[in-house]
C-alpha cells in the first residue's frame, strides 16, 4: 500500500498530486504585520515562519487568480473555505447569469457575489442544503431543485454541470473530497481558507478561486496507479482549458515506479503548461531521499515551469525528518526550495470524525501549498507576470538556511513578504 504526502505517508504517489483578536472584529495590525481574527491563527506557525502577517500588508489575494488543486476533492461546504472556491464562469445557466450582479465589481460571479442578498432567491440561488450560506452544494443540486445542474453543458468544454470543478476518478461533476484524511481539503486550507472571518484557521490567500479537481482516494495501491496517474493528466489538462494560473500536486512518486508511458504523459503535460503560462507547485515526496539520485516524477526532465518543494520542521528551520520511515526529499538540483512542512492547522472534511480542523497535516503535501499561496498572492499583485517571473520572485527571495544549503537548488525557505514586497506593479 501506497500514501500520499503526508505525516502519515511511507511511500509517495504523484496522484492525479502573535495575538489573536477576538472572533468577529476587524484584522489587527502591529510592527506592520496584519493579524487576522481567526481563532486557530496563533498556532498556526507556518504562517509566521514564512512572514505572511508581513505581506498581508500588501495583499491578501484576489478572486481573479485562479488555482487548480489536484487532490482529492475540496469540501466545498466548508466554513471557511466555500467562499474561495472557483465558480465556472461558463457553465451559469444563461437564464440564471441574465439575473447576477457582480457585487465586488471582479468581472465574475463568485462564491463571494452569491452570499450577497442581490444574488438570492428564485431564479438565481437559494440555501438548498441548510447550512447558512450559498455554497458549491447549492450550485451542484439540480435545476428543477432550484440548483444550477440543468443537465447542459453551457461551457462546450465536453464536462455537463461542471460549475466548480470535477472528479476525474468517478467521472463526474462532485469534486468532494472523501479521503479519510481529507488530503485535498487540507491543502485547500493552507492555499486559501478565508481570513479574518472569525471562523477556525486563515490562509494564505483570504480571497482567491481555488478549482477542485478530483484524482485520487487517500490511499493508493500500486495496481491502482495507472488510473491516478491518467485522472492526474485528464485533471491537469482540464485546469489548463478552464483558465487555472497555477495547479498545485501535492504528491510525489519515484520514477522506477512509474510506467514509461505515464512519464511520457505527465512531462508532456508539463510541457503544455509551460507553453500557456501555467505554473505548476509539486511536492518533492516524504521518502528522505536524494532526488538528484533516485528520480522523482516530477523532476525526472526539467521543468522551467515546474517548482518543486521540500519540508522543513518548524522554527527550527531544518529539513523535515521524523524517524525511520518519514522525511523530505531533497536534492541539489531537483528539489528548489524548502517550506513548512510538519503538523500544521488546516482545514477537515465535515464529514471526517471530530471538528473541522485538524493540526496534524504536513510532509511535503503541506509544504507545497504554501509556495503556490505565495505563487497566487504574487498574481493578485500582479496578474501580467509570467510563469517565470512568478517563480523568480519566489526562488530568489527565500531566507537562507544552513541546513537546507547543498541539498537544494536555492538551499533556502520560503519568505512570502520578501517575494511579495520584490513584486513590481501591473
Amino acid at each position: 500500500m501506497f500514501r500520499l504526502a503526508t505525516t502519515r505517508s511511507v511511500f509517495n504517489l504523484v496522484c492525479a498530486w502573535v495575538t489573536v483578536l477576538g472572533a468577529g472584529g476587524a484584522a489587527g495590525s502591529a510592527l506592520g504585520q496584519v493579524v487576522p481574527n481567526d481563532p486557530r491563527f496563533h498556532q498556526q506557525w507556518g504562517l509566521e515562519v514564512v512572514e505572511a502577517p508581513l505581506a498581508w500588508e500588501i495583499t491578501t489575494g484576489s478572486t481573479e487568480v485562479v488555482v487548480a488543486v489536484i487532490d482529492s476533492g475540496i469540501d466545498y461546504t466548508h466554513p471557511d473555505l466555500y467562499l474561495n472556491i472557483w465558480v465556472n464562469q461558463e457553465e451559469i445557466p444563461p437564464a440564471i447569469s441574465a439575473q447576477l450582479t457582480d457585487v465586488d465589481g471582479d468581472g465574475l460571479i463568485t462564491f463571494w457575489d452569491l452570499n450577497d442578498a442581490a444574488n438570492q432567491g428564485p431564479g438565481t440561488i437559494t440555501d438548498l442544503n441548510g447550512n447558512g450560506y450559498i455554497d458549491g452544494g447549492d450550485l451542484l443540486r439540480p435545476a428543477v431543485e432550484g440548483g444550477w445542474a440543468d443537465g447542459l453543458d453551457n461551457g462546450g468544454n465536453g464536462f455537463v454541470d461542471d460549475l466548480i470543478g470535477w472528479d476525474f476518478l468517478d467521472n463526474d461533476n462532485d469534486p468532494m473530497d472523501l479521503d479519510q484524511i481529507g488530503h485535498g481539503t487540507a491543502v485547500a486550507g493552507i492555499i486559501g481558507a478565508v481570513g479574518n472571518n472569525g471562523e477556525g484557521v486563515t490562509g494564505i490567500n483570504w480571497q482567491v478561486q481555488m478549482m477542485p479537481l478530483g484524482t485520487r482516494p487517500g490511499v493508493v495501491d500500486p495496481g491502482g496507479l495507472d488510473e491516478v496517474l491518467g485522472a492526474t493528466v485528464e485533471a491537469g489538462s482540464y485546469a489548463l482549458d478552464n483558465g487555472a494560473r497555477i495547479v498545485n500536486i501535492s504528491g510525489a512518486a519515484p520514477e522506477a515506479l512509474v510506467p514509461p508511458d505515464l512519464i511520457a504523459a505527465v512531462n508532456a503535460w508539463f510541457e503544455e503548461a509551460a507553453a500557456q503560462g501555467v505554473l505548476v507547485v509539486v511536492a518533492a515526496g516524504n521518502n528522505g531521499r536524494d532526488t538528484d539520485l533516485v528520480r522523482a516524477l516530477q523532476s525526472a526532465t526539467p521543468h522551467d515551469n515546474v517548482v518543486v518543494v521540500a519540508a522543513t520542521f518548524r522554527q527550527q528551520d531544518r529539513l523535515a525528518f521524523f524517524g525511520e520511515f518519514w522525511a523530505s526529499n531533497f536534492g541539489a538540483t531537483t528539489v528548489d526550495l524548502g517550506a513548512p512542512g510538519d503538523y500544521l492547522w488546516s482545514t477537515s472534511p465535515l464529514s471526517a470524525p471530530g471538528i473541522p480542523y485538524a493540526g496534524t497535516f504536513g510532509g511535503t503535501s503541506g509544504a507545497t501549498p504554501f509556495v503556490t499561496g505565495a505563487a497566487a498572492l504574487i498574481l493578485s499583485v500582479n496578474p501580467n507576470l509570467t510563469y517565470a517571473e512568478v517563480n523568480s520572485l519566489i526562488l530568489d527571495n527565500v531566507d537562507p538556511v544552513d541546513d537546507l544549503q547543498g541539498l537544494m537548488v536555492t538551499g533556502g525557505r520560503l519568505n512570502i513578504f520578501n517575494a511579495l514586497n520584490g513584486t513590481p506593479a501591473p
